[in-house]
């Protein structure tokens, strides 16, 4: 098992490691009607509430969403 630290919207650094990994969810989801930055830019903000910065919550609230609009 491997831990990974909350990610942290404090800093500039923070932010960008944040939309970083979102952007990297959203190159490898399939998402009809999509546009790059949509959870990056739209979503950023509301999954890192969320998620706390949590990996393991953050992919979980993804699945759910992706669950869902199948």
């Amino acid at each position: 098992m491997l831990t990974i630290s909350p990610f942290e919207m404090r800093t500039q650094e923070g932010r960008r490691s944040w939309r970083q990994l979102l952007l990297g969810i959203e190159r490898e989801l399939v998402l009809a009607g999509s546009w790059r930055g949509m959870i990056a830019g739209d979503l950023a903000e509301y999954l890192f509430a969320r998620s706390t910065g949590h990996f393991a919550s953050l992919m979980s609230l993804i699945s759910r969403g992706c669950y869902r609009a199948a």
